[in-house]
């Protein structure tokens, strides 16, 4: 039986049933990623390299590149990285059929030859194209880049070193058994001197020590050496005491698209498991991967690709260079440090009784209620879990949208309000004025975004511009999900924009009695995670200990509940 490659394979949303598909069909799955930019990362950190790359050419993460948003440079960016990360390893690329000739240019002039232009294919056709193997032949290049000045022939010279090597070679070898044998007898003579240290005792037998130390000398002067040896292993350990939390205060630090020597050399302790980090940092490709509830510090460029870490990770930290990164590392070590110094029992016994006098916060006390599933609906209400979004949406009258999705931010601790649409109202509803809007829009290169308003973070776009951009604002949201409880979306009455999301997240569809579109919509393609109601009535958030539970209700006063 012929043996099957060993794959790894990147096909976007479809990553996971082709490599379910081609495993049955018994081909090896070193591993998988949905996007080409994670891949080309994750290619410098795998013990075995794949024979193939199956790889979608549109598995990007973002057109965004240093000279604005461009995916053909963003796609052959990526596959430069991935075919240097593993230059042995082939590459199946899946392109369409209208892909630019400059990019199919840069791509054979790499080596990756298995390039197939599709306009639909099926899964069942990949073992088959897996089969094909193409080469430059394949691509009839007549254009290739050409020396433009004048050149002469270059000869190379070829020196017989043969005979020379094998003369040298016993002389050589000589040498090192002299060497050898030198390091021998210094290591003999060490142990030697070691053994008859001051202060050591060997044990000849059972019954009987003997002391290596000069029996003639007098007892007091023996006494007197005895005191200076214990100062000095004293001072010894003391010093190994203050040594240590040097080392443990070490940072270790992940690369991401970076190369880790020059941190090295500043005696950052360079890891390469995730977990293990405290701190990530990255180029401006690679910060996507970046674990959420790791420090992020990214070098920067200077261009509109900045926007893009701001935008996603608000958290992150934008140096101008390494040596501004390490500056930002020595500063995060000693907030750090400042933070582990023992409190003193006096404080310890001040905070008790401080504790004692305040109230117990509603936070610590945990309700009897638990979401058992995120993103459905039921008579009874709709659930979510934490790190859920809710999308709300009012296609007759979009302004409501915004009402709805500032008042549930307001009643949960710690949320997020994203406005998706170009009309969203939300910023408004919260309080913030269309003066403010100016700086604030999120989608604006440079903006103020995103800001705390009212102890909720907002991610505003500003209505009065009508501003339409194409950029889909799902990867925002769905990069902010896991450090908030709860993100609300602000759709306005853009329906298309809750058509694409997740089972587990929830969609607050408010409907007029006058708007039969929208009704007929409910009836017949609302999924089990649109909670549907009427723009009159109002939402109540009862927190859970996982989630929160959404009920409809007449008033609209509803108290803060803690997320």
């Amino acid at each position: 039986m012929e043996k099957k490659e060993a794959l790894y394979i990147v096909f976007g949303g479809h990553t996971e049933r082709i490599a379910d598909y081609l495993k049955k069909q018994g081909y090896k799955i070193i591993g998988t990623d949905r996007t080409l930019d994670a891949a080309a990362i994750m290619a410098t950190n795998l013990d075995e390299k794949p024979d193939t790359y199956l790889v979608l050419g549109s598995a990007l993460v973002s057109g965004v590149v240093d000279v604005g948003i461009n995916y053909g440079k963003a796609l052959l960016d990526n596959l430069s990285k991935l075919r240097q990360a593993v230059p042995n390893s082939r590459i199946v690329l899946m392109l369409p059929e209208d892909v630019e000739p400059e990019v199919m240019q840069g791509i054979v002039y790499m080596g990756i030859y298995d390039i197939h232009k599709v306009k639909q294919i099926s899964i069942s056709q990949i073992p088959e194209l897996l089969s094909q193997r193409k080469s430059y032949a394949d691509y009839g290049v007549r254009t290739l880049p050409v020396p433009t000045k004048e050149s002469n022939k270059s000869e190379i010279e070829i020196d017989d070193e043969e005979e020379k090597s094998k003369k040298i070679l016993p002389f050589k070898g000589l040498i090192g058994i002299f060497r050898n044998l030198i390091s021998l007898f210094a290591r003999r003579e060490k142990h030697r001197e070691q053994k008859c240290l001051p202060g050591h005792v060997q044990e000849i037998n059972k019954d009987r020590t003997v002391d290596c130390k000069n029996d003639e000398e007098p007892s007091d002067i023996q006494q007197e050496k005895r005191e200076i040896e214990t100062e000095q292993s004293i001072k010894l350990e003391n010093n190994d005491i203050n040594r240590r939390p040097v080392q443990a205060n070490r940072k270790k630090v992940l690369c991401l698209g970076l190369e880790s020597s020059q941190l090295a050399e500043q005696g950052i302790e360079v890891v390469s498991d995730p977990e293990d980090a405290q701190i990530i940092i990255s180029g401006i490709n690679g910060f996507y991967f970046a674990p959420k509830d790791k420090e992020l510090i990214v070098i920067g460029t200077g261009t509109v690709a900045d926007f893009a870490v701001k935008t996603t990770r608000p958290d992150a930290y934008i140096a101008e260079d390494i040596e501004d990164a390490l500056t930002f590392i020595s500063k995060i070590s000693y907030k750090k440090h400042q933070k582990e110094i023992p409190v003193e029992e006096k404080a310890d016994k001040e905070d008790e009784s401080r504790a004692m006098e305040k109230p117990i916060p509603k936070a610590e006390k945990k309700p009897d209620l638990t979401v058992i599933s995120s993103g459905r609906s039921s008579a009874g209400g709709h659930t979510l879990f934490f790190n859920s979004a809710l999308y709300v949406v009012c296609p007759s009258r979009p302004a409501k949208a915004g009402e709805m999705a500032a008042e549930i931010s307001k009643k949960i601790d710690n949320c997020a309000l994203v406005c998706a649409a170009s009309g969203s109202m939300g910023a408004i509803s919260l309080g913030i004025t269309a003066k403010d809007l100016i700086c604030m829009d999120w989608r604006v290169p440079g903006s103020d975004a995103p800001v705390e308003w009212d102890e909720v973070f907002v991610w505003p776009v500003d209505p009065y511009k009508f501003l339409k951009i194409n950029e889909s604002p799902h990867g925002l949201i769905e990069n902010i999900k896991p450090k908030f409880p709860l993100v609300v979306v602000d759709c306005a009455g853009e329906m298309d924009l809750v058509n694409r999301v997740s089972n587990k997240d929830g969609i607050i569809v408010l409907y007029d009695e006058m708007d039969s579109t929208t009704s007929y919509w409910l009836k017949n393609y609302a999924g089990s995670n649109v909670f549907p109601a009427s723009v009159s009535e109002a939402i109540n958030i009862i927190p859970a200990e996982n989630g929160f539970v959404l009920t409809k209700q007449d008033g609209k006063k509803v108290s803060r509940v803690q997320g």
